[in-house]
Parts: C-alpha cells; structure tokens; sequence
C-alpha cells in the first residue's frame, strides 16, 4: 500500500489485494448503491475510496507512486474465467513480491469492448 493520502496510515507499505473498480454508467440510477456493493460482497474491505471522477483521473492515479524512467517488464495472457487454483497461485506469489515496485495485475475487460465486430475497434 503506497505511504500516502488517501491511503489510510496503518496499512502504508502493507502488501494487499487492491480491487481498482471503475464505474462509467448513470450516476443517477436508482439501484446504484446495489450496483456498487458486489464490491463489498467478497469481505469488508481494509481500505475503501469511492469517487466521482473523469475518465482520464484512473488512467494516472497511481503515477506518483511510479518514479519515471524505469525498466518494465509485462506479460499477459486472455482468459475467460479464474478458477479457485488460480486466485491461490495468484495470492502466493503475490504475498513473495520483492518490492513496493513489484506488483501483479489482474485486468477484467468489460462492456464497449465486446460490443464490436472482430473488424472493428472498441
């Protein structure tokens, strides 16, 4: 957990699961605090921050806590669903990380991407 606002002072530099979850519909939607509390519904979380903001303010988000001019190193894969040995795999090497700059993602595509043809763009 990075060491800094809004990131609450006793789990700075804790390892944790951190679920960024993103939503773009209707604000003014009636069932909308049901729609957000599937992300509750796994455990209470340690650390929860919901806000109003423009699209392009997740994209950077964390960009502060990334210094400039770093190697990168990704790999990917696509898959359709994670089995209950995957989240285990995935939580031990996750819990073995070497530094506050290691980190493994996990990245659900939604919504307009799988609305369009093979030929065309999202």
């Amino acid at each position: 957990m990075p060491p800094g606002p809004p990131f609450p002072e006793p789990i700075h530099g804790d390892k944790v699961c951190a679920v960024v979850w993103y939503y773009s519909g209707d604000l003014e939607r009636n069932d909308l605090e049901e729609v957000l509390s599937v992300v509750n519904d796994p455990a209470p979380p340690a650390f929860h921050f919901t806000a109003p903001m423009p699209y392009p303010a997740p994209q950077s988000m964390f960009d502060e806590e990334i210094p400039k001019g770093l190697q990168w190193y990704w790999r990917g894969d696509f898959f359709e669903t994670i089995s209950g040995a995957a989240i285990e795999v995935h939580e031990r090497y996750g819990r073995g990380l070497p530094n506050d700059l290691s980190a493994m993602h996990l990245y659900p595509v939604d919504g307009a991407a799988h609305r369009v043809g093979a030929d065309e763009t999202a």
